[in-house]
């Protein structure tokens, strides 16, 4: 597009790019609210079942499959003691 001689490339990314991106998350979640749906009707919706489920993945794969990360502890600060 052309304004006043000079060039710019607003077309390209007002709407197409992120339209593109957009709908790439959006079949991302639809494909990972599929699967989590049919998890947990495997499971019959029951967290028991699921967690031996996860249980049993993590053994036929040698390692930990869900890994929480440890918390970090931040020291408090000293305040002095009022006079």
């Amino acid at each position: 597009m052309r304004l006043g001689g000079l060039c710019s490339a607003r077309h390209l990314h007002a709407h197409g790019i992120n339209a593109i991106i957009l709908c790439m998350k959006n079949d991302l979640l639809k494909e990972v609210w599929r699967v989590r749906d049919q998890i947990g009707a495997e499971c019959g919706y029951d967290l028991k079942r699921l967690a031996a489920l996860v249980r049993g993945e993590e053994i036929k794969a040698g390692k930990r499959l869900v890994v929480f990360p440890k918390p970090v502890l931040r020291k408090r600060p000293v305040v002095a003691a009022p006079h």
